[in-house]
């Protein structure tokens, strides 16, 4: 049964804030920044719909607002005058700074005192809801202008009236005295006290597991014999179709609940939605359910059950055994608990059993031996991502274990630290969005699974090791243990899954294949009797194609006895042109023997520091940079036999790289480029990934392959130049880029003048290359070509082929220009002004020069890449943010 809320009006009385108008000392002198208060109609704060026609109320004299501009937080304006429709608001101590001309404002209604940033915790008394009425929050933007800035506030909640009457209790209710009212949804967010509101963005920001899908009041036990019940709760703006469940409780631990869905064009925000059940409908509503369970007893042979006390009698559904704990007090009207793990069910779940997941909080249905396939109609329901883990992990030894084809499973996205403290933390979909496919296991898996690795791990296959806090083992036994295991591509995180989707990892053993957008591919429980490694082989093997061969290494370990030469600074050139450019190489897997005078160590860095340099601008430009190498000792070398042994200095830790960075006198580390060259040559492929720092540093780390031409697009493209893929990447070849990935684009990269070879417009007159399209120099190299930095569709990169897009001979005219800005600016500093002309007389070499689809090498390994990650600064303590 689906019933739509309905659309209603408010007139929203004014709000008083507890102060009169002449409590406020307003100072402004007249050359102060004026502050107005306007919408398209009469002046308003709010604004709702009551069947097509606006219904406004005005500003009230006690409304107080809060400004933030560039330079200032949180300052506090209160009502002024009105006239013509426009309110204005004066300040009420520290004022709007003078010097603010062409500055964007920000606001936000109702005024806290308390200095926030921009994002605001949605507690009182910036918002509050209940039975006196809702108070609305509201927020705008605005450019100062002759001294004046001008808001249109908006609305960020959409609300709902809630009203209860005692009609509808009868029948299911043995008290009229209401204590509580939930909301709960699979498909749409609440707030609470972690959620944040961005003023400027106009977004809500999730707290640190996101956000919650429940939100609840308590009410002071209201009495519906006396009158009907009533209150306001802002909810966030929401699509329609979402499913929304409402419940109230009674004082004698009842609990009613009236399922609904979101009406057409859903909830907005600065609307008032109103819902009264009836009792017709909570009286359909049980029959639904209560046959609903019947349908699931035949299902799953219910005569054969452990226990199935009561089920199918005329008694009471709370009284069946499992549903909603069998206790008198839980009478409900639908189903809120369904617990019957290891009650020897088997058979399948039947259609109807979404009615059932409509309305539960729980169903726990774990070790049983339920198999075959899920109906999809439970598969597609909108609560299935909700249950589905839990009823999934059926006991193999009981013959249990559901066809996982088609499963529709995604994992909750949550925030996640490395086991290595210093790493941070990240997400968990910025794991999983790095290869295809993830095996999720609780410690490193036996040889078997890593084999399989090794011949898929270049294929878009990677293994997530979530070690358990809480276990017999400490993080830093743990740390020590792993430390110098051979496959270093292994992400270790520090996390227990115990109370996530993925329950039951730690007490059962379970392991999981999930893909890269969190959804499941397959699931094992301990106790089944397949090999592990064969079945993730074959699964591998028709997703992923043909493993590849991986190099068999040597039992013989070389140990490195001598340090003497560890911290050794090489001087490889010396600017003799501007202030001097500051890049330093570095290598890992490289042991004491190598550090000999003219050794392998000296050797690959300068090889790679000519790797750099080997093509423009980097190459006409070469005189403007001091290249520095730092010696490094590892303990062993990358490829040994005995990968347990392993033992490397930097093994990818930017903080390492930073601080054999800082050995150089007078190196600035928030603006340096460090390439680490790891000693991992590879006769198969060569790779490197590149992190870059907000302040301008990098590290391009060139993991496989030793010295090579990935160096070129690493760090002369990502690490200095800022520049970004122009290739698509791998799974994503059908993709669109939505808004949200501009958003991003302008928020990481763009805003600060990155990103300059691709674009999310294809329009001649404002790509960010439309000066070159319209320069008849360059008409025969740059175009517009959809495709790049991730996305095959939405977003176009200059040319066919460049370094940004494996080939490696030449870097296209945007990113030439892009490069030679970079240069210039920091060897000539902040005096230096651009001039167009100047980089064009330049460039006449390249537009002259012939071109190739060929690199400059004669290196034919597969080159892989992985995108590039933003990380927020200092290093010191930085934050990781996920490319996109």
């Amino acid at each position: 049964m689906k019933t739509k809320l309905f659309i209603a009006g408010l007139l929203l009385l004014g709000v008083t804030a507890g102060c009169q108008d002449n409590d406020y000392k307003i100072a402004q002198s007249d050359k102060s920044i004026r502050v107005y208060a306007e919408n398209f109609e009469p002046a308003t704060r709010v604004t709702f719909t009551q069947d097509g026609n606006t219904t406004y109320a005005s500003w009230d004299e006690d409304d107080r607002i809060g400004i933030y501009s560039e330079d200032q937080r949180n300052l506090e304006y209160v009502y002024s005058t009105s006239l013509d429709g426009v309110t204005e608001f004066r300040a009420n101590g520290e004022p709007l700074n003078e010097d603010s001309e062409g500055q964007t404002v920000y606001a936000y209604y109702h005024y806290d005192f308390i200095d926030y940033d921009y994002c605001l915790p949605l507690t009182d008394p910036i918002i509050r809801w209940g039975k006196d009425g809702l108070r609305p929050f509201l927020y705008a933007q605005g450019e100062v202008q002759n001294n004046e800035v001008h808001l249109q506030f908006k609305h960020a909640f959409a609300y709902l009236k809630l009203t209860f009457t005692l009609d509808a209790l009868k029948t299911f209710a043995n008290s009229s005295v209401l204590t509580e009212i939930r909301l709960f949804s699979e498909n749409m967010d609440f707030f609470d006290i972690d959620t944040k509101f961005d003023i400027k963005t106009g977004q809500f920001m999730p707290g640190k597991d996101g956000f919650p899908r429940s939100m609840s009041t308590g009410i002071d036990n209201h009495d519906l014999r006396e009158s009907p019940y009533s209150m306001y709760i802002p909810i966030m703006p929401v699509k329609e179709g979402s499913s929304l469940c409402i419940e109230i409780a009674t004082d004698a631990g009842e609990h009613i609940g009236f399922p609904r869905t979101v009406p057409k064009g859903g909830f907005q925000a600065g609307h008032v939605y109103t819902f009264t059940p009836s009792r017709d409908k909570i009286l359909e509503l049980y029959e639904e359910q209560k046959q609903a369970l019947i349908d699931f007893y035949d299902a799953t042979n219910g005569d054969e059950w452990y226990i199935n006390t009561n089920w199918k009698s005329d008694k009471p559904i709370n009284e069946w055994y499992g549903v909603n704990g069998g206790s008198g007090v839980n009478m409900s009207n639908y189903v809120i608990r369904l617990q019957l793990e290891g009650n020897t069910l088997t058979g399948t779940l039947p259609e109807s059993f979404t009615n059932i997941m409509d309305y539960a909080e729980t169903i726990t249905l774990h070790d049983n031996g339920m198999s075959g396939v899920i109906p999809q109609s439970v598969r597609s329901h909108p609560r299935w991502n909700k249950f589905g883990w839990n009823i999934i992990k059926q006991n193999g030894l009981l013959g249990g274990g559901f066809d996982m084809t088609d499963i529709n499973l995604q994992m909750k996205n949550m925030t996640v630290e490395y086991l290595d403290a210093a790493q941070g933390t990240t997400t968990f979909y910025d794991l999983l969005s790095k290869n295809q496919l993830n095996y999720i296991a609780i410690d490193t898996p036996d040889d078997d699974i890593l084999n399989v690795h090794l011949s898929y791990h270049n294929k878009g296959f990677g293994i997530i090791v979530a070690h358990q806090p809480g276990g017999s083992e400490s993080r830093e036994a743990t740390m020590e243990r792993v430390k110098n295991h051979p496959i270093t591509d292994i992400t270790r995180i520090w996390h227990s899954f115990a109370e996530s989707d993925l329950w039951g990892m730690a007490g059962l053993g379970s392991t999981y294949l999930i893909d890269n957008q969190g959804y499941l591919v397959d699931f094992r429980e301990t106790g089944t009797q397949d090999s592990p490694a064969e079945r993730l082989q074959n699964i591998l093997e028709a997703r992923l194609g043909e493993p590849e061969e991986h190099p068999i290494f040597s039992s013989d370990v070389y140990v490195s006895t001598d340090y003497s030469r560890d911290g050794e600074i090489m001087e490889l050139q010396r600017a003799s042109a501007g202030k001097g450019i500051d890049i330093v190489f570095i290598g890992d897997g490289y042991v004491d023997k190598d550090m000999n005078d003219g050794g392998k160590y000296e050797t690959d860095m300068e090889t790679s520091m000519e790797y750099l340099f080997s093509i423009e601008p980097y190459k006409s430009f070469r005189d403007r940079f001091n290249v520095y190498a730092v010696k490094v000792v590892s303990g062993t070398e990358y490829n040994i036999a005995s990968p347990e042994k392993r033992n490397l200095r930097i093994n990818f830790n930017n903080d390492i790289c930073f601080e054999y960075a800082s050995k150089i006198s007078g190196i600035n580390t928030d603006m340096v480029t460090i390439v680490n060259v790891v000693n991992n040559p590879n006769d198969f492929f060569i790779s490197g990934y590149t992190n870059m720092y907000d302040t301008g540093a990098s590290v391009a780390h060139i993991d496989v392959g030793g010295p090579s031409e990935v160096i070129i697009h690493e760090a002369g493209g990502h690490g200095f130049a800022k520049l970004l893929d122009e290739y698509i990447y791998e799974g994503y070849e059908n993709v669109t880029a939505t808004t949200e990935d501009k958003a991003s684009f302008d928020s990481y990269y763009k805003s600060r003048g990155w990103g300059a070879n691709i674009d999310f417009t294809n329009s001649p007159d404002e790509i960010q290359w439309a000066h070159l399209l319209k320069d008849e120099r360059y008409a025969n190299e740059v175009g517009i070509y959809e495709g790049a930095y991730l996305w095959a569709k939405g977003v176009y990169r200059p040319t066919e082929k460049s370094v940004m897009n494996q080939d490696y001979s030449w870097f296209n005219a945007p990113s030439r220009e892009a490069i030679y800005k970079a240069i210039m600016r920091a060897s000539e500093g902040d005096n230096w002004t651009y001039d167009f002309e100047d980089f064009a007389s330049y460039d006449a070499i390249n537009r002259t020069m012939a071109r190739s689809a060929k690199s400059l090498s004669t290196d034919k390994r597969k080159v892989i890449h992985r995108p590039p990650t933003f990380i927020k600064s200092p290093w010191q303590n930085n934050t990781v943010v996920p490319y996109r």
